[in-house]
């Protein structure tokens, strides 16, 4: 028992001693080594995740140009978005201010060509293409880059804008234009002198040439609210005058001279030439379009007279109508079309080009932005998205422009100026975009995109997101949507209705024609032949297009607020197409002939469109257009009109005011009507869009009910309507947008505008500008 006791004391007293040990190190002779203190790692502070814009508010005002360097430089205004000539930097000098230069304007004289003798009693040197061609020798340029631009400035002889990739591909033939028509005025002597004398005209005492005893007067139309086309005029009448005409000089603003040159019948000799003056935008960059545009009857823009007025040969006509509608076989075929009519426009000399002035956009140190383009700073997607101060997210900044509110804005007909154009791109929100620099389209939106060609047509693969493959022949099938029918209320299908519709209208036009013109032998032989072919469709059963492009949208775009509340419909989408169909139609009540030259051709080659999937939304459509390169194929139906975007509510209230011609999309078509010309921003149209949606909201209208009934609901588009209303009420303004900035204030007086981010877009800024600035 004592012995078992004593074991367990024993065992005690080791543990114990154990215990001891460890609590209480042994004492050692060297120093002790103090212990370290380990903190837990800082907890990382997540980064918010940006929605819309970069920039929390842009505040944009109309400011002097005159004035606008030294305001970026006193930082009173952060950027001048609409570009400054040399001296008008000049105050910049040794600043940090950023200048990004470009060309974004350029000079010209514009010429009446027209003979005038028989409708005013009057000779038009001009009318001949010879004295057109030498003006070119007349006049110094060199003179004009160094005396009235100060430097800024290259001369011009062609079309194409200095700097361009184009103008740098083709350089060789360029400078050869150059050097065939430099200054050399003798020359240009001998050519109009050989002319004037050819045609009965003889100097007088005075070294004055006269017709038929009375000086030939040559009336020329300078500008005189821009100082330097008030020199150039100057210039070339002093020039005019040395050879011996006796000259008129009117002085004009924009609005006097415009009614002249542009609203006038140049057969009525009330001019002669017109100092002219061209700012790009995105439209006027396109190359392949520049020579049908300033060149060709076939032009855009032949609703002006004077353009209508042009007689080209077929060689340069048809050369110039495939660069434009880019119908190309190959690359190999562009590059030659481009030599051809670099190196013959001048032969017509419709208008003599003669400077492309450096401009420059002055901006803050502290912004920064990924367009180095600055003709394009104030009409370019790429600086909307990637806008921002120096290194950081927020804030505001003031923005200056030359013009502000001065014209209509509505998204489908309203100003092209630039100057409109600007606050509006702050507030889009596309489906793909094309990069400023690699001019490379991304997708936004869009998940995948597949083009089927013709096999018969070439293409060249310049996107790699984009699926391409061709086959023998692609059929439309019967339930594609084509069209609306507004007498039946009712879709066009790609059906056998419409193709015999086809042949009937077809038949009718050939028998109106055969009892009008029954001489016209060749265009009645050509109808007959577009009736037969017609019929044999009809008996097929379906019809063809060149091309079928199949697009997935990503589900995204069924998160997307519009800036009043409402939420993205596929709605919205087909609002957009059809309304587009109808402006063209000339039996709809929304036809409008100054949107229909814009778009027709697109529409008249549309052959049809389909939903396959909703989510993700697939959808597929026909056309006959067809370019080389396979992004320029891609035109995915999205929410864009022809100037904008715009929700089907919206595009609902409009539609009904222009149908009952109160308002009108367009200026031509407002003057023809003698009605508004319609504005979302300010105005009396802002009564009657309010008006009419009230009257919309009380009915819960839903337009072109068959189509979009689907996707719309009556209480829904009651509520839409409301919230049109209670936008309306609080932003006094009806340009409801969809992108990362949106119009909350206004004031046409002063005239400013405010932007501000719309954090309900849920697409990150991040993203957004990655699509951007790595196009795939």
């Amino acid at each position: 028992m004592k012995k078992r006791l004593f074991i367990l004391i024993f065992i005690f007293t080791l543990l114990t001693s154990a215990f001891l040990s460890a609590c209480n190190p042994a004492t050692t002779n060297t120093a002790p080594t103090p212990t370290a203190t380990l903190s837990p790692p800082p907890t990382p502070t997540p980064v918010p995740i940006r929605l819309g814009g970069y920039l929390d508010t842009i505040f944009m005002y109309e400011v002097n140009p005159e004035t606008a360097a030294q305001q970026v430089l006193d930082g009173t205004i952060d950027i001048y978005a609409s570009g400054l000539d040399k001296q008008q930097i000049a105050v910049l000098e040794d600043s940090t201010i950023q200048q990004a230069p470009s060309i974004n304007k350029q000079y010209e004289l514009l010429i009446n060509p027209v003979d005038t003798s028989k409708t005013a009693g009057t000779l038009n040197p001009f009318s001949s293409s010879d004295v057109r061609n030498a003006l070119n020798y007349l006049i110094d340029r060199t003179y004009l880059v160094d005396e009235v631009f100060l430097g800024g400035a290259v001369e011009k002889y062609v079309p194409l804008p200095y700097g361009l990739s184009d103008y740098t591909a083709y350089e060789n033939t360029i400078i050869q234009e150059n050097e065939k028509y430099g200054y050399d005025p003798i020359k240009a002597d001998d050519i109009i002198s050989t002319y004037m004398t050819e045609n009965d005209c003889e100097k007088n005492e005075e070294g004055i040439w006269t017709y038929k005893n009375k000086p030939v007067s040559l009336i020329v139309l300078i500008r005189d609210d821009d100082a330097k086309r008030t020199q150039i005029g100057d210039y070339v009448c002093n020039q005019l005058e040395s050879l011996g005409f006796a000259v008129d000089r009117q002085y004009k603003n924009q609005n006097l001279s415009s009614t002249i040159w542009a609203a006038g019948d140049p057969y009525q000799g009330l001019w002669h030439l017109y100092t002219g003056r061209i700012t790009y935008d995105e439209k006027t960059y396109n190359s392949d379009e520049l020579f049908e545009l300033y060149y060709s009857e076939q032009s855009r823009l032949n609703e002006i007279a004077l353009y209508s007025s042009y007689t080209t040969d077929d060689v340069f006509r048809d050369g110039a109508a495939i660069l434009s509608s880019h119908t190309y076989e190959s690359l190999e075929q562009r590059d030659e079309l481009f030599k051809d009519l670099l190196a013959s426009c001048n032969d017509y000399s419709f208008r003599i080009w003669l400077i492309d002035e450096l401009s420059y956009t002055p901006y803050s140190p502290k912004l920064q932005f990924d367009n180095r383009l600055s003709y394009k700073t104030n009409t370019d997607l790429q600086t909307v998205f990637t806008l921002q101060a120096l290194d950081t997210w927020g804030g505001e900044i003031n923005w200056g422009t030359n013009s502000l509110l001065r014209d209509a804005v509505n998204p489908v007909g309203g100003s092209r100026a630039a100057s409109e154009k600007q606050f509006l791109h702050f507030t889009e929100l596309p489906a793909m975009i094309e990069n400023t620099d690699s001019n490379k389209k991304s997708p936004i939106l869009i998940n995948s995109v597949e083009v089927l060609f013709n096999s018969m047509l070439s293409y060249t693969q310049d996107s790699a997101w984009i699926g391409v493959a061709s086959i023998d022949e692609i059929a439309v099938p019967n339930d594609a949507i084509i069209s609306w029918n507004e007498e039946k209320d009712a879709p066009i299908y790609a059906d056998a209705e419409y193709m015999h519709d086809a042949v009937g209208l077809a038949t009718a036009w050939l028998a109106t024609y055969e009892r009008q013109k029954p001489k016209d032998r060749n265009k009645i032989k050509a109808q007959q032949q577009v009736v037969e072919d017609l019929k044999v469709i009809e008996n097929r059963g379906y019809i063809t297009a060149n091309v079928k492009v199949t697009v997935e949208y990503d589900n995204s775009i069924y998160d997307l607020k519009w800036h009043d509340g409402s939420a993205f419909s596929i709605a919205d989408i087909i609002m957009s197409f059809i309304t587009k169909t109808q402006l063209v139609d000339k039996k709809s009540a929304l036809y409008d002939p100054y949107i229909a030259q814009e778009i027709g051709e697109e529409i008249a080659n549309f052959r049809g469109f389909r939903i396959l999937t909703m989510k993700p939304l697939r959808i597929e459509y026909y056309t006959d257009s067809h370019a080389l390169l396979v992004s320029d194929n891609v035109k995915p139906l999205w929410i864009d009109y022809t100037n904008g975007q715009q929700n089907w509510a919206m595009a609902a209230v409009s539609n009904t005011i222009s149908a009952q011609k109160s308002a009108n999309y367009t200026y031509g078509a407002s003057l023809d009507n003698e009605s508004l010309y319609l504005d979302y921003l300010k105005g009396a149209s802002l009564d009657l869009i309010e008006e009419t949606t009230t009257l919309l909201q009380e009915q819960s209208h839903i337009p072109y009910e068959t189509l979009l009934a689907p996707y719309i609901a009556k209480d829904i588009a009651k509520k839409q309507y409301s919230s049109i209303l209670d936008f309306y009420n609080e932003y006094k303004h009806f340009h409801i947008g969809i992108g990362p900035y949106m119009i909350t204030n206004l004031d046409a007086l002063t005239p400013t505008v405010t932007l501000q981010r719309f954090d309900k877009l849920t697409i990150p800024a991040s993203v957004l500008v990655e699509k951007i600035l790595a196009p795939q």
